[in-house]
């Protein structure tokens, strides 16, 4: 299992850096382990409440 998690810059989790810059990055990632055959069952999460 593997988390990318934008951390903190303050006191009790406030003023969390934005992903802006990290998304061409992230996207990557996912297209090199969608490709991937031997990589099954991925679960992608937004971090949102559902």
């Amino acid at each position: 299992m593997c988390f990318v998690v934008p951390l903190a810059r303050g006191w009790f989790g406030r003023k969390k850096p934005s992903i802006d810059k990290a998304r061409p990055l992230l996207d990557m990632i996912k297209q090199i382990l969608h490709e991937e055959p031997e990589i099954t069952d991925i679960k992608w999460y937004s971090g949102k409440a559902e």
